[in-house]
């Protein structure tokens, strides 16, 4: 998603961190360094924001870390996903398919992305908010992750795209993701363009949810 970066670089100072990661293919493994999805020489890592500053920073703007705390993540999407009534038998009404949407951001993003995902999430869902409009603001989000291009490439993703019919599309979504969620995005781009693989869900691991 876009960020603040100039804001993120007075908190941090850790940008331009190298991404390090092995592969066979020599031709891309011996790139000698990092450069963002949208060839920045400047890049976040996958690890961006896991400890320091960086970390206390998003945890006190969502107030939890839907990073080391999946229980308080589930807990704010059941919330986000109240309709604000309640069923037959006294309790809340929620959408399932808004809690499941919620949910996959902290299932299948890099750190930072998740941290970024939840604090727009913190301002955009609300309980009992029209579901139409809370649909609205899961794919805004969906297109600004789609969009972002400052996370270091890996040869892994480099190996990943570079048959893909969007290559820029294909290493924006795949410098943000995790492993397990890369090869489910390899799969996805057999049927469908990148953006539809990010807000169709495909990319959560097998049985998540």
């Amino acid at each position: 998603m876009k960020i603040d970066r100039a804001a993120f670089l007075a908190i941090t100072a850790t940008l331009a961190v190298g991404c390090a990661a092995s592969s066979s293919d020599d031709s891309v493994a011996n790139d000698e360094a990092a450069i963002s999805a949208g060839g920045n020489k400047l890049c976040y890592s996958a690890d961006e924001s896991t400890d320091g500053y960086a970390k206390k920073y998003w945890v006190g703007q969502i107030g939890f870390d839907p990073v080391n705390n999946f229980p308080a993540a589930e807990g704010f999407c059941f919330d986000a996903a109240s309709t604000g009534k309640k069923d037959a038998h006294g309790f809340p009404e929620f959408d399932s398919f808004v809690y499941e949407k919620c949910n996959a951001y902290a299932k299948i993003y890099v750190p930072h992305v998740v941290y970024t995902s939840y604090a727009n999430l913190k301002k955009s869902l609300k309980k009992g908010t029209n579901v139409g409009k809370k649909w609205d603001a899961l794919y805004n989000l969906d297109k600004e992750i789609a969009a972002e291009d400052f996370f270091c490439q890996t040869p892994a993703d480099r190996i990943l795209c570079r048959s893909a019919a969007d290559k820029p599309a294909c290493l924006r979504a795949s410098t943000q993701i995790i492993p397990e969620a890369k090869e489910r995005l390899a799969s996805c781009m057999d049927k469908w363009d990148v953006y539809t693989c990010i807000e169709g869900g495909d990319l959560r691991p097998a049985g998540e949810f």
